[in-house]
């Protein structure tokens, strides 16, 4: 099934194809040893007591998969390595064919090699090859454990399907040096680069749009392999390394000429936080709560309850011209 919208004239002329496929994507835990900042903590706009089991995600996901046919599960945070029960909940949903990507800042990996064969993709934050500018932007001295881990998930997995995540920092990781040696890293360890577009809705030094990055890459060599509304691949080192570049979900939709439709359209992701609630939107303070559901067991009652998130995606979205006071 495909999806499509058009951006207002004064953006986009045309219209535009996204991949769709639902992602049920469990925040495990609000805690972080890091403390970066920019992270907006995958929505999370307070801290949530860490109320869901392991029994609670395994028939979340029973629900997700048969109301919308995805396996597609992704576990984060927070840092989701320091929920206690992060490897048991990683071997009840592959155990029910949950295809499982881990998004970590990296740190704790080794502690969990068990839980690695149990992943689909593995996604590991590094905005940087420079030690002090890492330090100093998460706040931390775990710099060379989270590159030294890059490297053991690599020869642990050698089939894993791993990403290095780097948020755009104009003036940090958008220099042509900067580049090359986040690039080398993931040649090294048959890595993906992703590069992400800042959270940033008003104006924002650090922020660089992903178009005036992607021209950077190709005036190096990199060549567009493909592109669409929120994300661009290219290719380098004759055709064998690999660069994604990801647009920010609510800026793009806070550009088209109806953002509200944009998010129902295109929104692909249920965040479920570790309180059994849900928050579709990260921009407003209205959760949804799955208790009756989970409580119940009841398979039927979640299936309900996730389509009605689904369905109202977008709605009273804050950066919609029609719904400000």
């Amino acid at each position: 099934m495909e999806r499509f919208f058009t951006m207002g004239t004064e953006h986009y002329q045309k219209v535009e194809k996204v991949p769709y496929e639902y992602r049920l994507r469990l925040l495990l835990t609000s805690k972080c040893m890091f403390k970066c900042g920019y992270c907006h903590n995958d929505g999370q706009r307070q801290f949530f007591p860490e109320v869901c089991t392991p029994d609670d995600y395994e028939h979340l996901f029973a629900a997700f998969n048969q109301e919308f046919g995805s396996k597609r599960v992704v576990l984060s945070g927070g840092e989701p390595l320091l929920r206690e029960e992060v490897d048991e909940i990683a071997h009840r949903l592959h155990i029910a064919g949950a295809e499982i990507t881990l998004v970590t800042n990296g740190a704790l990996l080794n502690r969990h090699r068990s839980m690695l064969k149990y992943l689909h993709k593995l996604h590991i934050s590094l905005d940087t090859m420079d030690s002090e500018l890492f330090n100093q932007i998460c706040n931390t001295d775990a710099f060379e454990q989270v590159v030294d881990n890059i490297t053991f998930a690599r020869r642990s997995r050698p089939s894993l399907r791993i990403k290095i995540n780097s948020v755009l920092l104009r003036g940090i990781n958008t220099q042509e040096q900067e580049i090359e040696k986040l690039l080398a890293l993931g040649e090294k360890n048959q890595a993906i680069n992703c590069f992400i577009e800042k959270m940033s809705l008003r104006e924002d030094p650090e922020f660089i749009d992903t178009d005036d990055f992607e021209k950077i890459l190709i005036q190096m060599g990199l060549k567009l392999i493909d592109k669409n509304l929120l994300k661009a691949t290219l290719s380098f080192g004759n055709n064998q390394g690999r660069v994604e570049l990801i647009r920010c979900f609510c800026p793009t939709a806070g550009k088209t000429i109806d953002p509200a439709t944009f998010c129902n359209v295109n929104n692909n992701t249920l965040f479920i936080n570790p309180d059994r609630s849900i928050n579709p939107c990260p921009h407003a303070p209205r959760l949804i709560d799955l208790d009756d559901g989970i409580y119940k067991k009841s398979i039927d009652i979640l299936q309900k309850e996730l389509r009605s998130v689904i369905n109202g995606l977008g709605f009273m979205c804050p950066l919609d011209r029609k719904f400000k006071i």
